[in-house]
């Protein structure tokens, strides 16, 4: 008799490259297990984009609108009580067990659940094994899925320390894992010490592999168009944002030479707005970037990518850039710098004079030409450290090891 090939089941609120960082990082995982001729299959609630062994849940289309304002209801009562919306994975997601039940996987791989897609009553309930990837650190931590400074995931939520509605959240997670006793894995070494230095994994590791990229980010000299000024690409989901340090950027631009900044342009990505002087600096907004061409097309008209964010486990835009031949610039905090190599630019954190020294250094290679020497070697290590069937590889020996109830 013929052997299955290994199933896997995602667990995901969104599908699709039209969304935010871990849905996306769920998505192209699924294409990559699929090309590697896993059984692989994905639950989510909203589907963004068309795909395959994709199970959209709640299927009818009434039944998911309802499904979601019952839940945002519950979010607005939470913030009226508490003060903000509290995820506490309470809600079981209508249709959710007839399906598992029917795919009968061998591993259910846990994504992006805090949007109260599944109860953690329904996911205690199943009788498979489980690996969860930190994406953020919401199984960890009660509320904030980034703790930042306050190191009470460390030290655990108690009464003295925090409000009941904090430890009630905090401590059906901690049962959970308790019980499921899911493997992790972490995109990043700083995400995996933030694992293992909390309350919910002390004793516990981590397996670090990086979230795949879509195939398309490559470095493609043809797509090279000359230009006179000096360019720069920021990119979020939503644009210009604190989280991501658009604030940090535009600080930075005082410590640089006015010609510099007359000779300058920043690229952002993920909003839509008229062009705009800031500083001297023009910026030109490119929109939503859903297509993963159009984007790649993106970072080939720039020069360098601003990379600013304050809070990451891997930086999805960062690892782009970098497979397109980027040199990056980025703060030293949390993951934000792990991988940029030496021909990136690394500012201590805050050190904002620190990063317009970065975009000044950049700047002179630009003008003298040499910058474009640069940008096959940045894309050559980029793609080994980023390969896809390492990546899919280390995920399948996790999984395996999730099946045989093993420990990292």
């Amino acid at each position: 008799m013929t052997k299955r090939a290994l199933r896997v089941v995602h667990l995901a609120y969104y599908y699709g490259n039209n969304t935010s960082g871990a849905p996306v990082a769920a998505t192209r995982l699924h294409q990559a297990l699929l090309r590697a001729g896993v059984d692989s299959h994905f639950i989510c609630v909203e589907q963004r984009d068309s795909g395959v062994n994709v199970h959209a849940v709640p299927k009818a289309h009434a039944v998911e609108r309802l499904f979601y304002l019952v839940t945002r209801a519950v979010w607005v009562v939470s913030k009226l009580l508490f003060g903000r919306i509290v995820m506490a994975n309470v809600m079981p997601l209508w249709g959710f067990t007839r399906v598992m039940r029917k795919l009968s996987p061998d591993v259910v791989h846990i994504h992006m659940i805090s949007q109260d897609m599944v109860s953690f009553a329904q996911l205690k309930a199943l009788p498979y094994p489980m690996v969860a990837t930190l994406h953020d650190f919401t199984l960890i931590n009660a509320l904030d899925p980034h703790p930042q400074g306050d190191k009470r995931f460390v030290n655990g939520f108690m009464r003295g320390n925090s409000r009941w509605i904090e430890r009630w959240v905090w401590n059906r997670k901690r049962k959970f894992i308790e019980v499921k006793r899911p493997l992790f894995s972490a995109p990043s070494m700083w995400a995996a010490s933030v694992f293992s230095s909390s309350f919910v994994g002390r004793g516990q590791t981590a397996k670090v592999i990086p979230n795949p990229t879509d195939r398309i980010f490559r470095f493609s000299p043809e797509l090279r168009s000359s230009h006179t000024h000096f360019r720069v690409i920021y990119g979020a989901f939503k644009g210009r944002s604190t989280a991501k340090g658009w604030d940090d950027l535009v600080a930075s631009l005082d410590f640089l030479p006015e010609a510099v900044r007359c000779d300058m342009e920043i690229h952002v990505f993920g909003e839509k707005a008229n062009a705009t002087n800031i500083k001297g600096v023009r910026v030109e907004f490119l929109g939503g970037i859903s297509n993963s061409e159009e984007l790649m097309r993106a970072y080939h008209q720039v020069d360098v990518c601003a990379f600013p964010s304050k809070m990451e486990t891997q930086g999805q835009v960062k690892i782009e850039a970098l497979l397109c031949g980027l040199p990056v610039l980025a703060f030293d905090r949390t993951a934000c710098a792990e991988g940029i190599g030496p021909s990136g630019w690394i500012a201590a954190d805050g050190d904002l004079r620190g990063y317009a020294d970065g975009l000044q250094h950049f700047y002179n290679l630009f003008k003298d030409g040499s910058i474009e020497s640069l940008r096959h070697k940045i894309a050559e290590v980029a793609a080994v450290s980023m390969s896809e069937e390492k990546i899919v590889s280390d995920f399948i020996a996790l999984y395996n090891n999730a099946v045989s109830g093993g420990s990292l």
